[in-house]
This record gives C-alpha cells, structure tokens and sequence, in this order.
C-alpha cells in the first residue's frame, strides 16, 4: 500500500514514541535501584510469556506480508495512519477536495536542462552546492494540510515538488533559505508522475542542477536533501546508494518506474532532492516502502529525471498534460484472504472518487468493490489499467461493484486527467 505516509507527522508526540521530549530532560535526576532476585513463580511466568511471544512472532512471520508504498507530505492533525492505505497522502486534507490554488503563468522560455557528468565532489561540497535551492512547501485547505520539499529550477521563481503534496489544496506558501516566505501559484500539475510546478514572485534565486537519471548504475552514490517532518527539519541530508535504476511501482491506478534508493527519506520528504556524486539532482523523493508484518528498511523511491524533464517541460509551457484518460478514483487490489477477513469479496477496493469525475457522477462510491469491468471478472489493477488506457479520454467503463452485500451494475465514462487535477 501506498503512503505517502512512515513516521510521526507531529513532532509534540516524540516523547511517547521517540525517546525524545520537547520539552526537554535536561537536569533531570536519574535514580539507580540495586537488582532484585526474581521468585521462582515469576520467573516461571515469565518464561511462559516469552514461549507464547516467539509463537506469536513466528505465525506473524508467516502470514503473507502486507506493503504499503508511503508517500510524503507532512501532515498537520498529529495523527499517526502510517499502516493503513487511507493515510496514503499523510495530509488531513481530503484526497477528493478540489485544488483551488490560483493558477500561475506558464512559459515557454524554460525548459529543465540535463548537464552532463563533472568532478566528483564531497558530501560537505553537496550539500553546500544543492541547499541554496530547496524550499518548504506548505500547502493548506483552511486549516488543514501539510508540508513538503521543493525544488528551485529558475533564478524567477519556478519550483517543483510533488503532485501528491499540494493536490486538494487552497493556498501554498514557499520558505526558502534564509527563511524568506511567498505565496505560490501553480503553474501545472500532473497525478500520474506525481509532479507540480510552482511559481513565487520572486528573483535573483539559485537554481539546482540536474544531472541525467539515465546514467545512473546500481551502486552508485545516492543522497537526499528534504525536509523530513517538515520545516523543523529543513535541509536534512541523507545519503545511500542507487538499488535499482527502474523499479516498477503501482500506486493509485498509475504504473511509476521509479529509482529505488537507500538513503534514508520521511514524512516531509515529499519533493525532496535525489542527488549524484557530482551535486546534481537526479531525481525528485516521493515514497518509501512499509511492511505491517515485517521491519523494512532501506527501500525509498524517488521520480528519475529524465522522466521529470518530460512532464515539467510540458507543464510549464501549457499547464497541463492532455488526453491522459482517468477514471477519478484511488484504489487498490483487495485479494480474496484479505476479502474474507474483513468480510468482504475479492475485487478493487475502492477507496476514493473524485467530485467532479464522471463516475462520481454516475454512482460509484468510496468503499464499493469492483468485481467486474467490461466483461472481465475479478480483475486487478493491473488489468483496469490497460482497460482504460486502450479506451482512452470518453471511454465507456461499464462495471460491476459488491457494496453492502449486494451488487450494482455502473457505466461512466473514462475523463482527461487535467479536467480532474
């Protein structure tokens, strides 16, 4: 499962899960008790608690793995829906809310240029090269919303970060470097590469260079500049190597070939810089990879830049990608042992639709499970994907849905993605 989500969004609990107070241990007195001999009863006890734990910890071993894919954006209510694909966004602002940030001007005088390889530079050299052109992104829906990164790529003020981070969203604000703050409109947006292009008023800024993501090897140096938790962190730097230079995700109905890397990135990270040897950025951080059942470490993702040159070129020259066909939903495959744990059928959970699709229209809900569409019983994911781009922007998708225990037949048609970002 997917979410954008893997840490605490509210730095004020860190004392209940972290080890770590706000408000602060210092001078505190530590005690020191001398050890006591255990009874035989305790012992005893204890002994039978360890036995029925290690058997617990083996059948949940054992059980099939559930993975999420956590995407990034800080959120600002405090909770913690990290293992559950509802939290998919980490931002209390509803996934179907319209975005209604004011548009900003396109251009056809910027293109994302892709330098070739130079020297090779310290981490220190890195870092100093790369922060000047990271931002915080804080993006709200009255008083709801959450944080991310951004990355500056004009001296006047175009930025990039994350589709996911200001999706639904009324009003984005960017703080840079030196603390500096602007209101930001947005230029173009795209949900299938998970991208966004920001505009700030603003001058005499310090582009990033990017480097080509298609040079990368497995092995190389890969290292991460964000804001993980949000602003309270900004700047961070992390550093791994390259684990593969096109892993296949699938998120929210879209199939992503991603870099997958391990530097370590977190809530906040959404946005962020994935950066080479050479200070230059290849890639933009936009999830990481969760288990309910098993620790995962090490396995973070993030858009290449070659594929972002592809999708900002377009955006900040129209604004928008057209005839990408969408059905204006997020879900996920629902297999037939999770189904019948929670007492439902196998199919395609759905979990949201969007207001102004055409399926929410005609009747689809959240909640309703897809176990038919165009003939094909029981498809995946996989399958309705390549249902709807054969079909493309008009398609008709005529589906069969399980909701409340009884079935329902729905016909709408498939809609160009811009009309719904």
């Amino acid at each position: 499962m997917l979410n954008h989500y893997f840490d605490s969004r509210h730095p004020a609990s860190w004392d209940a899960g972290h080890g770590l107070s706000p408000r602060g241990t210092r001078g505190a007195a530590w005690a020191v008790y001398p050890k006591k001999r255990a009874p035989a009863v305790v012992i005893g006890v204890l002994s039978a608690l360890v036995v029925i734990l290690a058997a617990a910890l083996l059948y949940l071993f054992v059980q099939r793995s559930t993975v999420f894919m956590f995407p990034f954006s800080s959120g600002t209510n405090g909770s913690d829906d990290f293992d559950s694909y509802y939290g998919y966004y980490d931002s209390d602002t509803e996934e179907t809310a319209e975005t209604t940030i004011p548009r900003g001007p396109t251009t056809d005088a910027l293109t994302l240029t892709l330098s070739e390889p130079a020297e090779e530079m310290t981490l220190q050299e890195i870092y100093q090269k790369v922060i000047p052109s990271i931002v915080t992104i804080t993006a709200l829906n009255g008083d709801t919303g959450g944080q991310g990164t951004g990355i500056i790529i004009s001296e006047d003020g175009y930025l990039i970060t994350n589709y996911h981070v200001i999706s639904g969203e009324a009003t984005v604000t960017v703080t840079l470097e030196d603390g500096s703050t602007y209101s930001a409109t947005l230029v173009g947006s795209d949900a299938e590469s998970d991208l966004a292009v920001l505009k700030i008023d603003a001058s005499g800024l310090t582009p990033a260079e990017f480097g080509d993501s298609d040079l990368l090897q497995v092995g190389d140096a890969a290292i991460a500049i964000s804001n993980p938790l949000g602003e309270s962190f900004y700047g961070s730097m992390s550093d791994g190597i390259i684990s593969s230079v096109s892993r296949e995700v699938n998120t929210d109905g879209y199939t992503m070939n991603l870099i997958q890397h391990t530097a370590p990135i977190n809530s906040g990270s959404s946005g962020g810089a994935l950066i080479n040897s050479y200070g230059q950025v290849v890639g933009i951080t936009n999830m990481k990879m969760s288990s309910s059942y098993t620790p995962v470490e090490g396995i973070g993702f993030a858009i290449p830049s070659a594929w972002v040159k592809e999708v900002v070129d377009v955006l900040l020259e129209n604004g928008s990608i057209v005839n990408r066909p969408t059905i204006g939903i997020t879900c996920y495959d629902l297999d037939a042992d999770t189904a019948a744990e929670q007492g439902q059928v196998a199919g395609i959970y759905v979990a949201t639709v969007k207001d102004r699709s055409d399926a929410k229209a005609q009747g689809l809900e959240a909640g309703d499970i897809i176990v038919a569409v165009n003939g094909i019983e029981s498809p995946d994911m996989e399958q309705l994907t390549s249902i709807r781009d054969e079909l493309g922007v008009g398609g008709l998708l005529n589906v069969t849905v399980w909701r409340d225990g009884s079935y329902y037949d729905i016909s709408f048609a498939l809609m160009d993605q811009c009309d719904l970002d």
